[in-house]
């Protein structure tokens, strides 16, 4: 009896000294915290090129060792090591009277998949003192003005932009990325010139190529400013343009005639696929159709003309022209899932006279499917040939009256429904309305380039503001409108990103915050002048 006592004793103290984390409670969402480094950030004479970094729990070590950029560059690549809740870096050989910046990268997450919300900089130098040099900015989507996180920013020398190298020959000197706000600051910067881009670093080389550049600098020469000025820097913007760099995760046979290939992006079109090629476990090429998914904003659909159910399926395929190729096992999973309407039949379509209505499928729609709509006019009378046109999983046509279309297809809701009606209803002139509006003026600022007005809502216009600054948008649906404006050097009456080499700025560009909401047959005037981007600084 003594003996069992003294091993239910022992369990228990067992027990207690190696506690369990208790299960469920609220999920962690609070990113790792930096508790201490060593060096210091902003210590001087320093010699030991390993670098230690803790945090306040242990972290995600494939994902710590890939968020470390080092600035300037070492010779050879740093050697990173993550264990529990440190991060050790050994930067190799140090160059004398140098700023080094240890960047920790937003990529960086804890255990549970929490990641930082904007980047961590540790600066020390192997001199005296260490540099002081300020930059800030934010970066900006050119479409609607909305502030992007996460986005890579690289400074590199003003001489890099002059001459005709590619940019991925570009050695950068600093590096940063923009957080929650679209806002990155670069900080413990040389006293000299930098040309700064941003863009998506998909390959984690720590450099930019031309396919990844989404943002080139408002301004050449941009001078950092001393942390020590009493003068509040200057925050610069970058507008981006749309340009994600895709990169595939996977692919995988959802039956026997359809593929998914899954990327790591949103998608909004459908890549170049005439390069792609298909092959079966034999190396035969298999013919395919791709296509977006109407109801997936991250797949591309691989139709295959015949079905496939033994062996492995081998695709060679380029994205951004990146090569790559990846592979799937087959199934002898039949293909049930059949072609359905996607697009509510429960409202009617409301898109103007003479512009385009898309239909969605869950599949692109077969000729025979397209056949087998009937398209008849408010009277029930067939008005005659609406020119249907295919375009991957939807089918589009030019809304010219009311019309009533018949999809012989079950509903997605009710398997039982023997047809779905879509009634599309156009806005005619009585249901639009204007906007008008002037330009703000600023006498101290030099004038370029014709002005574009451009309304955003429930459809977006554009016009050209008049030379005394006044502007009218026509043909207007009731709706709330923001506005876009920009001065359009070049004259084409598109929005311009600019150039890197030869170095060309973005067409200056402004989102003001003045709104308006629109009335059928009416004008409505705006109560306040837009305002106006200045021009770009010369080279």
């Amino acid at each position: 009896m003594r003996a069992v006592f003294v091993l239910l004793a022992w369990m228990l103290a067992s027990g207690c000294a190696n506690p369990v984390a208790p299960t469920g409670g609220p999920p962690d969402t609070t990113p790792p915290v930096l508790v201490s480094s060593t060096p210091e950030t902003g210590s001087v004479r320093v010699a030991d090129p390993v670098v230690e970094v803790t945090f306040n729990e242990a972290l995600d070590a494939r994902a710590a060792r890939e968020a470390v950029t080092i600035t300037p560059s070492p010779e050879r690549p740093p050697v990173v090591e993550a264990q529990g809740k440190r991060l050790r870096i050994d930067l190799g050989e140090l160059r004398p009277n140098t700023t080094y910046i240890v960047t920790l990268g937003t990529a960086l997450r804890d255990a549970r998949s929490v990641a930082l919300t904007s980047p961590i900089q540790l600066a020390f130098s192997t001199g005296d003192q260490i540099d002081d040099g300020e930059l800030t900015g934010i970066v900006r989507s050119s479409t609607d003005g909305a502030p992007l996180s996460a986005m890579d920013v690289f400074a590199f020398a003003d001489t890099d932009a002059s001459n005709t190298r590619p940019i991925s020959e570009w050695r950068p000197l600093y590096h940063t990325e923009t957080d929650g706000d679209g806002v990155f600051r670069l900080n413990y910067l040389a006293q000299t010139p930098l040309f700064v881009v941003a863009g998506d670093d998909a390959d984690d080389d720590g450099r930019l190529t031309r396919t990844e550049v989404q943002a080139v600098p408002p301004a050449p020469n941009l001078l950092p400013r001393s942390a020590a000025d009493s003068v509040q820097a200057e925050s610069y913007v970058w507008w981006a343009f749309e340009r994600k760099t895709q990169r595939a995760r996977g692919l995988r046979a959802i039956n026997h005639r359809l593929l998914h290939l899954r990327l790591d992006g949103f998608i909004t079109r459908l890549p170049s696929t005439e390069t792609w090629a298909l092959t079966d476990s034999t190396n035969s090429a298999l013919a395919f159709a791709a296509y977006l998914p109407a109801d997936s904003t991250d797949l591309v659909d691989l139709e295959l003309a015949e079905p496939q159910t033994d062996g492995r399926l081998s695709l060679a395929f380029d994205l951004n022209g990146r090569a790559d190729t990846l592979t799937a096992r087959t199934t002898t999973r039949a293909d049930t899932l059949g072609t359905r309407l996607l697009t509510s039949t429960r409202t009617p379509l409301r898109p103007l006279i003479g512009d385009t209505v898309s239909i969605r499928f869950t599949r692109p729609p077969s000729d025979s499917l397209i056949a087998t709509i009937q398209v008849v006019d408010t009277s029930g009378t067939p008005p005659g040939d609406v020119g249907f046109e295919p375009r991957g999983a939807t089918l589009r046509f030019i809304a010219q009256n009311p019309v009533d279309l018949i999809f012989p297809l079950p509903s997605p809701t009710d398997s039982t429904t023997a047809a779905d009606t879509l009634r599309v209803r156009p806005l005619g002139p009585d249901a639009l309305g204007d906007l008008a509006g002037q330009i703000a003026r600023d006498s101290t600022r030099t004038e370029c380039g014709p002005l574009i007005v451009e309304a955003l809502g429930p459809v977006r216009r554009q016009t050209v503001a008049s030379q005394e600054r006044t502007f009218l948008l026509t043909r207007l649906p009731q709706g709330t409108y923001r506005f876009r404006v920009w001065r359009d050097l070049n004259g084409d009456g598109l929005w311009s990103p600019g150039s890197l080499v030869p170095y060309a700025a973005p067409e200056p560009l402004a989102f003001p915050r003045v709104t308006a909401t629109t009335r059928p047959r009416w004008q409505v005037d705006l109560a306040e002048p837009l305002s106006i981007p200045p021009c770009p600084t010369p080279r």
